[in-house]
């Protein structure tokens, strides 16, 4: 009886052991499998690495070349046009502008900048010159000189040299003189010179001297000179002879405008 139990145990102690056995075999088959597909994997992650370096990225940098961009500004449109084509890239004038240094048709400015560094056929956008911009010279005579200066400074003009003459035909402080003509072509700045009126000039009469003189004699002198005799007053005076002046205003020798009245004082 204890004998059968004995060999009953040792049985079952060498299927255990050969249960352990097989395990430990199984175990190093499914590391040796496991192993095996993680250098697959490691060999195929390099090998694309390899394949994209050496393949695909050439392919890729030379679908979008990187270029410089050259500088056309100052250049003629067409010149400049040509050239940034010539180095793969697509030139569009976007706009056109007045400038007052670059020359109407050629590069005020582009964008992007000089010396960028950009994809083979990125546009650049350029703009153009139209030249100097040119203002029509406004009309100024017959108006009032502080009229004219504002006139001028809306065209983007300027107010320089300001003479004064006497004219018959222009009231005082009317221009009469400008220049420039109207409707002529003008710059911005562009500096304007005016002629004012100072109204009609006016030729002063010396007043002669009446005194001693008759109210008739007295009036054909005054006649003569352009003058009128004005008031009549009488006074007394012994040095004189009855019935000629003995005084006079304004005096003789002062200047009067012409058709002046000159009063006098008759002595009686």
């Amino acid at each position: 009886m204890q004998e059968a139990r004995t060999k009953t145990e040792e049985f079952l102690a060498e299927i255990e052991r050969k249960d352990k056995a097989m395990v430990r075999r199984e175990n190093r088959e499914e590391n040796k499998t496991y192993l095996i597909w993680m250098l697959a994997l490691v060999l195929g992650i390099a090998a694309l690495g390899l394949v994209t370096d050496k393949i695909i990225m050439p392919l890729v940098v030379g679908a979008d070349e990187i270029v410089r961009v050259p500088d056309v500004v100052q250049l003629d449109s067409s010149r400049a046009v040509s050239v940034l084509r010539h180095e793969g890239l697509n030139p569009i004038i976007a706009q056109t502008h007045y400038h007052e240094e670059v020359e109407a048709g050629h590069i005020v400015s582009q964008l992007p900048h000089s010396n960028s560094e950009v994809k083979s056929g990125r546009r650049i956008y350029l703009v153009a010159s139209r030249g100097q911009e040119y203002i029509t010279m406004p009309e100024l005579r017959g108006l009032l000189l502080r009229d004219a200066r504002i006139k001028l400074l809306e065209r983007g003009l300027l107010l320089d040299e300001v003479r004064y003459e006497h004219n018959q035909g222009f009231p005082t402080n009317q221009v009469f003189v400008q220049s420039k003509a109207a409707n002529s072509a003008m710059r911005y700045n562009e500096s304007v010179n005016v002629v004012v009126s100072l109204g009609p000039e006016i030729f002063y009469v010396t007043v002669p001297d009446l005194t001693g003189r008759t109210l008739a004699e007295a009036a054909q002198i005054l006649k003569e000179a352009g003058l009128e005799l004005g008031f009549k007053s009488q006074s007394s005076d012994e040095t004189f002879v009855k019935g000629t002046i003995i005084d006079q205003f304004p005096m003789a020798g002062e200047q009067v405008e012409p058709g002046a009245a000159i009063n006098v004082s008759e002595n009686y």
